[in-house]
């Protein structure tokens, strides 16, 4: 049975992150999703000629999942052979190449970076207007979290915007089985 909860919604962020980055001024060469605990990594191919960091990244990706079944989406525990009113944090994000590598930035260079994190982090917010709140009410329940920075890592800075979505669905057991 297909999954009904965690990759609709994983989804259908990243198509509205594609969609809204498409019409940014600068947006970032690789949009995609990422699995794993923690700020997406960028990947550096093995002659150093590409890195992701350096091209402008930005992810979806699944932070937990557990059941609900309020309105303010906190984990709820229920004994019932149904996963009620799933509940799937995510987190999106976006990072760039911090301004030199090897030599001291100068206040030019830092307030660029300044500049396109700042786009990335008012690009993220639109995606999440766009994607999740006008008009899909019935579709998802959102909790929007706080936009935090992240970096200097890895040559990389920028940041995340976590959510909790509700996709409005229940998984159950089988007929005839129980949890």
């Amino acid at each position: 049975m297909p999954d009904v909860v965690v990759w609709p919604v994983l989804d259908a962020m990243l198509e509205c992150l594609i969609t809204t980055f498409e019409a940014e001024e600068k947006p970032p060469g690789v949009i995609r999703h990422h699995w794993g605990s923690g700020t997406a990594v960028p990947q550096i191919s093995p002659d150093g000629l590409r890195n992701e960091c350096c091209e402008g990244l930005a992810w979806v990706r699944v932070a937990e999942l557990y059941p609900s079944g309020n309105d303010q989406l906190t984990p709820y525990a229920s004994a019932s052979s149904c996963f009620a009113d799933p509940a799937v944090p995510i987190e999106i994000g976006a990072v760039r190449c911090w301004p030199t590598a090897g030599e001291f930035a100068t206040a030019e260079d830092w307030a660029s970076t300044t500049y396109d994190c700042a786009q990335d982090a008012a690009a993220l917010r639109r995606a999440v207007q766009c994607c999740f709140l006008p008009g899909n009410a019935s579709r998802w329940q959102v909790v929007v979290g706080r936009w935090r920075p992240v970096g200097v890592s890895g040559q990389c800075v920028g940041g995340v915007l976590p959510l909790i979505v509700s996709p409005n669905v229940v998984e159950c057991c089988p007929t005839g089985e129980t949890s």
